[in-house]
């Protein structure tokens, strides 16, 4: 059994294993097709740009219109995906598009209007984020009742619906800290850091998110996957990727290694961003199999395949991980229950692109819920532990046949609790090479990317979301603990000025839910338009790729 296989079927057991209308502005000319700037080495770790600086003010959008329009050519009839997820919407075929740009809820807020990384309202700059980071999030040690497994599929589901590739100048890669580059937006790092100070460390590198080109005249970023679910993670999010993972030899499976139970190295070790030849430490690419029908050829084998795993991921993310992470209220609020019979019906007015919000700060709620310890766990015998700290970019234990022990491991243990604390796994170690004493901060990271694609402040989206004003930090107290709130007045000027991903994961959770109410809000209606805007929906009736009425009841009563 393939390693995702097996995540995708463990799943289903999570939940008893531990007990707005869209703002932007209307485009006249399409997005700028990102592939012909994008060169991608591995899209789990870092996507390259090669690009020119262009004049926000002045650029000439004529110029690639009709060059954008022309290549596609949809049809009503097809009854599997694109690789890259053109003509899901045939009217509209960028919609959820791989290598295109991203939506958003609310306008961005770019201090100079375009592209400048957003500052305070007084036009001073935001908090440090490392400060932010060390002052509202320090780690305190507090057990959840769901497992690891909650913040494992997260993670997995968002590596098939997310990426935002980073800019990298022909150079190669950017270090902030000692090169000068309009990408760079470093993080300075306290002389008085509780952690970073022992070690000398006063910077933390950090590169802007690659530009995406668009009609509305401010920098926008790139989604270099497909926004649907679709099992992109596992066969690509472009006809390139998914034939290089394609054995071609009529089997319609993917490459495999170790008798099919490992995913296939990675073409490229010494370019992918993970893989370390010195320590013998090979990464993977992707891969999956499923069971052969004798009457059908090759072609038909991989995309049927491909077709059922997408619609797994649909039923487990529906059925198992959303009712957990968002609660009832809000499960019903955006119509997320699966249907027990009968079909529902895809809306082409829905956009099911990837909102700048969801992407950016609700969807890194998992962070919070990691815990910098994990086990393995034998069928017979002792639990063993192991840091998070000391095994980013290590996938030997796969390589030991350990994948069920460390799967166990996953739906066996309590995650953290979510609350704004967050492990010092990776708020002081994240990506830490072993033999280091030092990683980068997770959390630093994210506000940083907040203020990068100039998401607007926290207060902006409880008024969205609840039609309720934030005009004081004492507000606050309606969503949060007064410490927390406390804590914010001290830190930013404006209670207008706090950053979104670190309030969110602030926020009491609501009742019987992981998150809290705004968090709840950004991931319930992205997830209403990743169900209703795609067209090949596993639910869906009187479409080309629709399920017969018996395997859509199948798919709901048994994964």
């Amino acid at each position: 059994m393939y390693t995702w296989t097996l995540l995708l079927l463990i799943f289903g057991t999570l939940s008893t294993n531990c007990h707005r209308s869209q703002s932007q502005s209307q485009r006249n000319c399409p997005s700028f097709d990102g592939r012909s700037q994008l060169r991608p080495h591995n899209r789990d770790m870092l996507m390259y740009i090669e690009y020119k600086q262009w004049d926000y003010e002045n650029r000439r959008i004529q110029n690639t219109a009709g060059q954008c329009e022309a290549q596609f050519s949809c049809s009503s009839q097809r009854k599997y995906r694109t690789a890259d997820g053109s003509c899901n919407n045939l009217v509209n075929p960028r919609w959820g598009k791989s290598m295109e740009c991203v939506n958003r809820l609310e306008d961005p807020v770019y201090a100079d209007g375009s592209k400048a990384p957003k500052v305070a309202k007084s036009g001073r700059p935001l908090p440090n984020a490392r400060l932010t980071s060390t002052t509202q999030h320090s780690h305190v040690n507090s057990f959840s009742h769901v497992t690891h497994m909650l913040m494992q599929w997260g993670q997995f589901l968002d590596h098939d619906i997310t990426f935002t590739p980073t800019a990298q100048l022909r150079e190669g890669v950017m270090d902030c800290c000692t090169q000068s580059s309009p990408e760079c937006f470093q993080i300075t790092i306290p002389t008085n850091d509780p952690f970073y100070s022992r070690f000398n460390r006063r910077c933390m590198t950090f590169v802007r998110s690659a530009p995406c080109l668009t009609c509305s005249m401010y920098r926008e970023q790139i989604n270099a996957l497909t926004a649907f679910i679709d099992a992109s993670n596992v066969y690509g999010s472009m006809d390139n990727e998914t034939t290089a993972l394609r054995l071609r030899d009529g089997t319609g499976m993917l490459r495999s290694q170790n008798n099919g139970l490992l995913l296939p190295q990675t073409a490229d070790p010494e370019n992918d961003q993970c893989s370390n030849r010195t320590n013998n430490m090979i990464c993977f690419a992707a891969g999956d199999s499923r069971q052969i029908n004798l009457h059908w050829d090759e072609e038909t084998i991989f995309q049927e395949a491909r077709r059922i795993v997408g619609a797994q991921m649909q039923v487990i993310t529906y059925k198992e991980f959303l009712p957990l992470v968002l609660g009832g209220e809000f499960m019903n609020k955006y119509s997320l229950n699966l249907l027990s019979s009968g079909r529902t019906s895809y809306d082409s007015s829905i956009n099911p692109t990837i909102y700048s919000e969801f992407s950016t700060a609700a969807f890194r709620f998992g962070h919070t819920l990691i815990d910098g310890l994990f086990f393995r766990i034998p069928f017979n015998g002792n639990p063993q532990s192991y840091t998070l700290r000391d095994n980013f970019f290590n996938p030997n234990p796969l390589y030991a046949a350990d994948i069920d022990n460390i799967v166990r491991g996953i739906i066996g243990v309590s995650s953290q609790r979510f609350d704004p604390f967050v492990t010092d796994d990776v708020r002081n170690h994240l990506y830490k090479i072993r033999e280091d004493q030092f990683g980068n901060d997770l959390v630093a990271f994210n506000i940083q990317r907040g203020r990068d694609h100039a998401i607007p402040g926290y207060t902006v989206y409880v008024f969205a979301c609840h039609q309720i004003r934030i005009t004081s930090f004492r507000d606050l107290e309606r969503f949060m603990p007064s410490d927390q709130a406390n804590r914010y007045a001290n830190l930013y000027e404006s209670v207008d000025d706090i950053d979104l991903f670190s309030a969110m994961i602030s926020e009491r959770p609501l009742p019987n839910a992981v998150v809290g109410p705004t968090m709840a809000c950004i991931i319930g209606f992205q997830f209403r338009n990743l169900r209703f805007g795609d067209r090949y929906w596993f639910e869906h009736g009187g479409q080309s790729g629709s399920f017969t009425d018996g395997k859509t009841e199948f798919f709901t009563d048994n994964f």
